[in-house]
């Protein structure tokens, strides 16, 4: 797949629109931070009056009266000034929990829009989406837009609770908040291009952390061969060099917003000291004023430390921000097509002049192919590899849209059908054998609604597992472990076809389903496709001459063209039958298809 070569940097606007639907929240948010910071004001205010009242006498000019009210005796100050902790603190944890809720209902919202997006997305999008980098896009990164938004919240709260800060401060010396009002500006404006520099670095690590993710995951899956091959060692130095090259990445983007902080905050110490150094020109009767005034601008250096780290962690998350907003774009894009409603009563399939070329391929995957399965009917679909059957079985299963020709179940164009009713009544084995985590039953039902305990009993025993089944200690509800780890080859496949026919398809698609199987098994799970005549149309992608003779019709793809299709040994009488495991293929009559020609 081609890298997306669209990048632009992320409005705040649609940061802040992850948060959707709960502005209320958010502004219950912004009043307890201001409430925050107005407690901090009067704090310190308390505080500073409180030591003046202390060390300079009355008679001296001290200020002995605070906000109307006359200062009370020591002991009662101390109470009341950590009554005003207490509240400040109270309040910073309400609006903190606030916050943290809102990003983990944000999270879990911008999860599910991925997956609804990727769901949603056509098969062939799906299908060239690597896995690697959906699941790092799921939880990774997704993850870290979590952490985006946190600061965000965290840089808002510190920006308003230091607003108010400010207003006191202003209110007491306006010529001191305003100087050092300029002096943030000034000292956030000189961070900036570190903080440039570091976001570009970002951008660069999300694409190697994706690159390595997909490898790794790729030679994860590859492990068995690997070994048996003797190729670890060499595996593991190249996983190593991917890991290596997204931990540099990231090792430079840390550096970089390492070295903007770092800088203001020096800015910051260094312009501190400047102001001790003024202090000595003042007279003693302005402590109280300019002490209170001294105190907030202190305070409002942490603040506008939390702004200035935030804005920068900010930076060097908004490209996995964008690569999110993109991947959704791409997989919204490219919806699936809209079905119809209709719900055909028969199931023979026809596939008339179909025609189906991938993207930027070279040629035709399938080019003119013509089949007629009747109802009920079991057709083999033979051919070397990359003949064009799997496509076809795509096509079938409405996984693709040809780009020419049309498929028909019962006279009725495919994408006429009501795709509800039509997922209900088709199913598929993959000669892969794919199993959820989860229990025996779980994965035969396989959270189909229409599919009872019952027919998942049924479809396990006509596959040969309920006597095994009954022995384990938890029976049907045990589980399989991930990807199946728990059951052998044999067991998985066999589990898969049961998944198939608890739904009791009428149409069904199989990827040589003995593949992984023991000649008794195999026998068993022939015996169960074979009793499907008349009332499945089934569709059997074939490697094994013994999987070929359980069909009535066996279609020959070359080249993407359908080149031949011939009765199969269903067809044939059973005298015929027996003794026919080398039969060849040979030319028979044309089934509906054929060469165009």
């Amino acid at each position: 797949m081609a890298p997306h070569r669209h990048r632009r940097r992320p409005s705040p606007g649609l940061l802040w629109k992850r948060f959707g639907g709960r502005w209320s929240h958010l502004a219950l948010v912004v009043a307890l931070a201001f409430a925050v910071g107005l407690t901090e004001l009067v704090t310190i205010s308390f505080a500073v009056l409180t030591l003046g009242s202390l060390f300079f006498p009355a008679s001296e000019g001290a200020a002995d009266r605070f906000l109307g009210f006359e200062l009370p005796p020591v002991q009662h100050a101390v109470a009341i000034g950590l009554g005003l902790v207490a509240l400040r603190w109270l309040l910073a944890t309400l609006a903190d929990w606030i916050s943290q809720t809102l990003v983990m209902r944000s999270v879990l919202a911008l999860r599910t829009e991925l997956l609804e997006s990727f769901l949603g997305a056509s098969w062939d999008l799906q299908a060239a989406e690597r896995s690697g980098s959906v699941h790092e896009r799921l939880f990774q990164n997704a993850t870290q837009v979590g952490q985006m938004l946190r600061l965000s919240l965290g840089w808002l709260q510190a920006a308003v609770a230091l607003s108010a800060v400010l207003v006191g401060a202003l209110t007491i010396s306006p010529l001191a908040a305003g100087a050092a009002f300029v002096a943030a500006s000034v000292l956030m404006l000189a961070a900036r291009p570190l903080s440039r520099r570091a976001m570009q670095s970002a951008r660069a690590g999300v694409a190697a952390g994706l690159q390595a993710a997909t490898v790794v995951r790729s030679f994860l899956d590859a492990v068995l061969e690997l070994t048996v091959f003797g190729a670890l060692p060499a595996a593991l130095r190249e996983m190593a060099r991917q890991m290596e090259a997204h931990e540099g990445r990231r090792r430079l983007t840390h550096l970089w917003g390492n070295a903007s902080s770092q800088l203001y905050f020096t800015l910051v110490l260094t312009g501190g000291w400047i102001a001790v150094g003024a202090l000595h020109f003042l007279d003693s009767d302005q402590f109280t004023g300019i002490g209170i005034v001294a105190l907030l601008l202190l305070r409002s250096i942490g603040y506008t430390r939390t702004l200035q780290v935030a804005a920068v962690n900010i930076r060097n998350l908004e490209p996995v921000f964008d690569d999110l907003l993109l991947f959704q774009s791409r997989m919204t894009g490219d919806a699936e097509q809209r079905w119809g409603s209709q719900k055909p009563e028969q199931w023979e399939l026809e596939v008339e002049e179909v025609g189906y070329r991938y993207p930027d391929a070279a040629r035709p995957a399938l080019d003119g192919v013509r089949l007629v399965v009747p109802a009920g009917g079991i057709c083999a679909i033979v051919g070397r590899s990359g003949s064009g059957k799997t496509t076809l079985a795509q096509l079938v299963l409405g996984l693709r849209t040809p780009d020419r020709g049309r498929i028909l179940i019962g006279g009725v164009p495919q994408r006429e059908i009501d795709r509800r009713w039509w997922q209900a009544n088709v199913a598929v084995v993959t000669q892969e054998a794919q199993l959820l985590d989860a229990t025996l039953l779980e994965n035969v039902v396989f959270y189909r609604d229409h599919v009872s305990t019952s027919a998942a009993l049924d479809a396990v025993r006509a596959v040969g597992l309920a006597d095994w089944i009954e022995e384990l200690p938890e029976g049907i509800a045990t589980r399989v472990g991930e990807r199946g780890s728990e059951l052998s080859g044999g067991q998985r496949q066999r589990l898969c076809i049961a998944r198939a026919l608890a739904g009791r398809p009428r149409l069904m698609v199989l990827d040589e389903p003995t593949s992984a199987l023991d000649p008794v098994s195999e026998r068993v799970v022939r015996e169960c496709i074979g009793s499907l005549r008349g009332e499945c149309t089934t569709l059997i992608i074939a490697h094994r001459q013994s999987t070929v003779e359980l069909c009535d019709q066996v279609a020959v793809l070359e080249g993407g063209r359908l080149v031949r299709c011939e009765p199969g040994a269903g067809r044939r009488s059973p005298q015929r039958r027996s003794g026919q495991a080398n039969d060849r293929l040979v030319p028979g009559e044309d089934c509906g298809g054929g060469a165009p020609g």
